[in-house]
């Protein structure tokens, strides 16, 4: 459940900032606009990664159960 709570902080994080376009302009002016995509990409990415694992490890919910 940690994971899955770290992985939803962190994609929703990187999310939010790019919605401030005062910080974002800042940030894409110091480091330039290539960079901040590939930042922003690999950050979303492992925001992703970690939600995915996080339900991996979560207790599943059997919503249905096949016909024997």
């Amino acid at each position: 459940m940690v994971w899955l709570i770290i992985g939803l902080v962190l994609f929703f994080a990187v999310h939010v900032f790019s919605s401030v376009r005062g910080a974002r302009q800042q940030f894409i002016a110091r480091i330039g606009e290539g960079p901040y995509k590939g930042l922003y990409s690999l950050v979303s990415v492992a925001g992703f990664a970690l939600i995915v694992v996080g339900m991996m490890k979560a207790n599943p919910v059997e919503l249905w159960t096949p016909p024997e």
